[in-house]
């Protein structure tokens, strides 16, 4: 069982690397004015095709990678600005140098034709959104151009730039301050914003949530949901974690949302017409279907009149006759957080153009492991458990997620166990996902060792830049198909009844789960996407572990 997360507030986020190249000589509540220093610039020759092209770099950029146009490096800075302004740029001083340069490499595409120094502009505001409460504006800078009639690169090896904040003189004063974040956003913008201190005084507070009353009617809570499962709600979370005391409010009103349309809950111990500690709330909550989409999005809301509920059925046991299966067909996803990339060329425009301010949202930023950047070893290898897996004639499958990390062509043989699950050929910080059907009893289960899937570099592509790209691709996640024994794992088991083909018509079954650790156990029929029923009058029994059974526990 997962606890859900209930978060207020527009979400856009960008990691950046800290910047010794720049210089702030000031930041007020109306600008920032900062001096950025070019870095040493080196020029690498690069075959493709059979030819030589030079490409330009330094430390700790990036890169321009529209198709058919040079690839010349970037700089992008981050700051923190007001949320009430509008923000202009202006570059008040720079230094120019030239040298000369053969071929420019070019990103790929059908070249296009210059009509005169590219990038036309040194400077732009390139992102204008919110981390949280904390406003943050992304300068993208442009100290190495190319001059296609002189064949050179245009250095600017000083540039000094003003952003000013205006304020609409009709518009009322807006309210900010200091806004504390969680500790993982509060780091992040600690080490993303060049004028840290200052910004962090010019956020824009939550909504408050009203306190328990008749005012209450009406409100929403809205939750971010990333992984299918059942959630929870307590009474005690959301009033110590959220700052949400719904002990006011008749519970027989709660009323959950997605897409629109009302979803069943079950709600424990609302038959008081009281929201007490103790009491929670239940539901399934399912992942997005769209690629490039995080979260599913739920509403809860409340005040007007019932909502919709779960329904019971009974489930009382010892039938005589009836049959007990011994397995079913698991499907289980893997996914851990310990990578972060901010697939900076992986922009808004080409994941949401119609909503650039959803862009955090629809991007997953964090992932399992990867294959090192201009690292020695070429082939990462990720073991994993799979508990109770039963002997079978029936074909699991397996589905792994990979992504992109530097902006160029990558070329991976991806592996379980052994066994080739397929070859996976993409370009730049996309996402690419390859399944297969695997031979029976392909994976191992966890008494008897790690599965281990293996993916292995092809490819040669070079990214020279390490630093703001330090994983060549990365592991997502790993979505899995098994037969599987019916025995709960950390108190919970999803499992599903026998395929019809697997049972005589008319035929009564009777499941028996072990290795709950609790006596309280909810359980709930589903149909993937709601709550269809609750399960009443389950039979619980108390029994001794053995030693194998109290292993798996440890």
């Amino acid at each position: 069982m997962r606890k859900a997360g209930v978060v207020l507030g527009l979400l856009l986020l960008i990691s950046l690397p800290s910047s010794p190249d720049v210089q702030i000589l000031s930041s007020t509540q109306n600008g920032i004015l900062f001096r950025f220093s070019l870095p040493p610039v080196k020029v690498e020759e690069v075959e493709r095709g059979g030819r030589r092209f030079d490409q330009p770099f330094f430390e700790g950029c990036g890169f321009i990678l529209d198709g058919g146009l040079p690839r010349l490096p970037i700089r992008r800075l981050a700051f923190g600005v007001p949320p009430d302004v509008q923000v202009r740029l202006e570059l008040i001083d720079r230094s120019t140098r030239s040298i000369p340069i053969g071929s420019p490499l070019l990103n790929p595409g059908p070249p296009k034709r210059l009509g005169g120094t590219f990038p036309e502009s040194e400077a732009r505001i390139a992102l204008d959104g919110f981390i949280r409460s904390q406003r943050i504006a992304v300068v993208e800078l442009c100290p190495v151009r190319y001059d296609p009639i002189s064949r050179s690169l245009i250095l600017h090896p000083e540039m000094t730039v003003k952003l000013t904040f205006i304020r609409p003189s009709s518009a009322p004063p807006a309210r900010f301050g200091y806004v504390r974040e969680p500790e993982p956003f509060e780091q992040l913008l600690k080490e993303s914003l060049l004028n840290y201190e200052e910004a962090r005084l010019w956020r824009k507070p939550p909504p408050r949530v009203p306190s328990p009353a008749p005012q209450l009617e009406g409100e929403k809570l809205k939750i971010y949901v990333e992984r299918t499962g059942l959630y929870r709600l307590t009474a005690e979370e959301l009033k110590e974690e959220w700052g949400v005391d719904l002990s006011g409010v008749d519970p027989r009103t709660f009323s959950l949302s997605c897409g629109g349309e009302e979803v069943p809950i079950y709600v424990k111990g609302e038959e008081d017409g009281r929201f007490d500690p103790g009491d929670y709330i239940e539901f399934l909550g399912v992942n997005p279907k769209r690629p490039y989409t995080r979260y599913n999005i739920y509403w809860l809301s409340w005040g007007k009149g019932r909502g919709l509920r779960v329904g019971y059925v009974d489930g009382e046991p010892r039938i005589p006759g009836a049959t007990f299966p011994t397995s079913f067909r698991s499907k289980i996803r893997l996914e851990e957080d310990h990578l972060h990339s901010t697939l900076k060329e992986l922009g808004p425009d080409k994941v949401c153009p119609d909503e650039p301010e959803m862009w955090y949202e629809r991007v997953d930023h964090w992932f399992w492991t990867g294959i090192k950047n201009r690292g020695d070893q070429d082939e990462v290898r990720l073991p994993f458990k799979l508990f109770d897996v039963a002997q079978s004639f029936s074909r699991p499958k397996i589905t792994v997620a990979l992504q992109g990390g530097t902006p160029v062509e990558h070329d991976v043989l991806v592996m379980v166990n052994g066994i080739r699950i397929g070859r996976a050929r993409w370009s730049k910080q996309d996402r690419v996902v390859l399944s297969k059907t695997l031979p029976a009893n392909a994976f191992i289960d966890a008494t008897q060792g790690d599965n281990v899937l293996s993916c292995l570099r092809i490819d040669t592509s070079e990214e020279p830049n390490a630093t703001v790209f330090p994983y060549h691709v990365y592991i997502n996640w790993i979505e899995l198909e098994y037969m599987r024994l019916y025995r709960a794992v950390r108190d919970a088991l999803d499992f599903s009844t026998p395929e019809e083909r697997e049972v005589e018509k008319g035929e009564l079954l009777e499941f028996a789960i072990s290795c709950f650790l609790r006596p309280d156990v909810d359980v709930f029929i589903h149909d993937g996407e709601r709550l269809v029923a609750m399960i009443k009058n389950p039979l619980v029994e108390r029994v001794k572990l053995d030693e194998a059974e109290r292993e798996r526990f440890r």
